[in-house]
């Protein structure tokens, strides 16, 4: 069974997390992601994964959250 649920800690622009990302986006997956800074080229990706809707992460409260709400849809 595929996961509801896609983090992304870190991705170049053009990278398999970003294919992934791209992939589970399309099936109606939640996807998060570890924002960077924008100075960093290795993760300008998973900058671009926010603005495109991906829901940044602050710390791992965050992401358990996510977690727990995803298992909640899944139901």
């Amino acid at each position: 069974a595929a996961s509801d649920l896609v983090f992304v800690v870190e991705a170049r622009r053009k990278s398999g997390s970003m294919l992934t990302a791209g992939i589970a986006s399309k099936l109606n997956k939640t996807v998060c992601t570890l924002p960077a800074s924008p100075a960093m080229s290795y993760a300008q990706g998973s900058l671009d994964l926010v603005f495109d809707g991906a829901f940044p992460l602050r710390e791992h409260l965050d992401l358990l959250s996510l977690v727990s709400l995803t298992a909640r849809h899944a139901s």
